[in-house]
């Protein structure tokens, strides 16, 4: 059952400007340590990287319209990559900590467990981020 969708499009280049302006003040504001210890990894590709992730911050906020959204903050979405694989890509895991965890665990009706996905693209000088938060039938036991 899907319980909410977010979808946000951010420029690239605006968030090189914040970047440009205000730097590791706007990184430590918004995305986690994990999420700037894998950015500095990229090189020239770490202002799309970021702005994926913010992308993917402000779909979850999305996801969650029309329900309480207070105490929900950039960091209680965090964004990673799965675990390298021998031959597959590490597709982007999206982890909900914080308020936002709590808000969503509120959602679920009873016996049901969350599924969060997540999609993410980049073609310059935009970055997209899809979010969907549904729920599924808990494992019996």
């Amino acid at each position: 059952m899907i319980l909410g969708i977010g979808h946000d499009i951010c420029d690239i280049r605006r968030i090189e400007k914040t970047l440009s302006r205000h730097g590791s003040r706007f990184e430590k504001r918004v995305f986690t340590a994990a999420e700037r210890r894998e950015a500095d990894k990229r090189g020239a590709g770490k202002t799309a990287y970021l702005a994926k992730r913010f992308a993917a911050k402000e779909a979850v906020f999305k996801a969650f319209a029309g329900r309480d959204q207070s105490g929900m903050r950039w960091h209680h979405a965090e964004v990673t990559n799965a675990p390298k694989g021998s031959l597959q890509r590490s597709p982007p895991q999206l982890r909900l900590g914080g308020a936002c965890a709590e808000k969503l665990a509120e959602w679920l009706p009873p016996g049901w467990e969350a599924d969060i996905h997540i999609s993410l693209s980049d073609e310059f000088p935009l970055a997209s981020a899809f979010v969907v938060l549904a729920a599924r039938p808990g494992q019996t036991g």
